[in-house]
């Protein structure tokens, strides 16, 4: 498909340049790559499927891009607390200028996991991980699990070089039981009935593109270094 090419292309144009030494880096790459990156899995997934995130929901697709930005300055905000990376070669500039600069990298996150997902779950492997063993939680267990997860993110600001890996999952503990409790989509609901396909899909949909953030960020020049914990030495 058209857009599958059109992604190869920026992956093209934006590949070589944040490699190159002459200091844009990812500053100025990240977006166009990661923007050519969607388009090319959703290409696939459409020569694969025939149909695609951004064919059935056009406007669901452009939200994903707003809406991760909020969703990842969140992770900023908490990145000021437990200083797991750092961003070097980037301008000191905090200005407006930065912020949008910011933000559109942002932006690009969940549209990114998304399309990976749904590609994964376009392969054969997936559905036998439609039958497993269910995980059935009641209500107040629900609420139990929403309560805990704003526990963990308020204990994780407080010590910060002990708990920081809750910052990756104390959010999902806060808004999938709510989902579940409301009636909307979530993972609870989907493995109360014994279907994993979603967290697998997704699991190895953010495990892909985490391959893909760390290869390309490895030779920028403008990029981010990590400072983990006790981990550091792996």
């Amino acid at each position: 498909p058209y857009r599958g090419l059109l992604g190869l292309l920026l992956i093209c144009i934006a590949w070589p340049l944040s490699w190159a030494q002459s200091g844009v880096g990812l500053q100025y790459t990240f977006f166009p790559l990661w923007l050519g990156f969607i388009l090319a899995i959703d290409g696939l997934v459409l020569r694969r499927t025939g149909t695609s995130l951004i064919v059935r929901s056009p406007k669901i697709a452009a939200a994903m891009f707003v809406v991760a930005i909020p969703y990842w300055w969140v992770f900023e905000g908490i990145n000021h607390a437990t200083q797991n990376w750092v961003y070097i070669g980037a301008s000191r500039d905090t200005g407006f200028v930065y912020f949008i600069q910011a933000s559109l990298a942002f932006s690009v996150v969940i549209p990114a996991v998304f399309e990976v997902a749904e590609l994964i779950g376009c392969w054969s492997f997936i559905k036998r991980f439609a039958r497993l063993p269910a995980l059935v939680l009641s209500r107040r267990q629900l609420m139990v699990a929403a309560v805990l997860g704003v526990l963990s993110l308020v204990s994780l600001l407080l010590w910060p070089a002990f708990l920081f890996p809750l910052t990756w999952i104390s959010l999902f503990f806060i808004f999938d039981p709510i989902n579940a409790l409301t009636g909307r989509p979530s993972i609870f609901a989907q493995v109360r009935n014994g279907d994993w396909r979603l967290v697998i899909a997704f699991a190895l949909g953010a495990l892909v593109c985490g391959f893909f953030w760390e290869m390309w960020n490895n030779q920028a020049s403008v990029g981010w270094e990590y400072n983990i914990g006790y981990v550091d030495f792996a």
